[in-house]
């Protein structure tokens, strides 16, 4: 989860992203105001695959 992060504190610019990775932590990305978002990660693997290859594992 640590490389998705890093990612995500830089992608996220309006609003609140939250993050529950499969461990059940939860990540919160915030910019200026706006609205919030949360998805939880189930698979241990997605984090990293997400970080190397977004459209793969997203799209």
């Amino acid at each position: 989860m640590y490389l998705l992060s890093k990612m995500l504190r830089r992608f996220v610019q309006v609003g609140t992203l939250r993050v529950i990775d499969p461990q059940g932590r939860e990540h919160r990305f915030s910019g200026a105001p706006g609205p919030e978002v949360c998805f939880r990660l189930t698979d241990p693997s997605l984090p990293r695959r997400i970080f190397f290859n977004t459209e793969l594992a997203v799209g």
